[in-house]
């Protein structure tokens, strides 16, 4: 007997005859477990403090991810996007920048390649 964690709190219990069928949920399980770790990347957001924030898996200062200064960044920032900005969003004084845009900004993703918008 397999039993597969669909989300916290479920389970689903699978009866496999069959060697090939193993396999084949091992595949599927795998796959799940990639595309969902690459979502959970895609998710990420940054800002410019100078601190990493408590209890987050990864480091979340733009700096940091950009690997450019903070001067820099704030003039890509200031930038309108059609001329070479940095997409971001602004929460009172403070900018928060999505892995999405960071990629984008980068050439590693283009605008239509974002999964929000399909």
């Amino acid at each position: 007997m397999l039993t597969l964690q669909i989300a916290p709190g479920q389970n689903l219990a699978v009866m496999l005859s069959d060697p090939a069928q193993a396999e084949v949920m091992a595949q599927a399980a795998g796959q799940f477990a990639s595309e969902k770790a690459k979502q959970q990347e895609l998710s990420r957001a940054y800002h410019m403090g100078a601190n990493i924030t408590q209890g987050c898996d990864y480091d979340d200062r733009l700096t940091v991810r950009l690997k450019m200064s903070a001067d820099t960044l704030y003039r890509y920032l200031s930038l309108p996007v059609k001329d070479g900005g940095l997409r971001h969003r602004r929460n009172g004084n403070k900018y928060v920048v999505s892995e999405i845009a960071c990629r984008e900004f980068m050439g590693d993703m283009t605008p239509e390649a974002d999964p929000k918008k399909q």
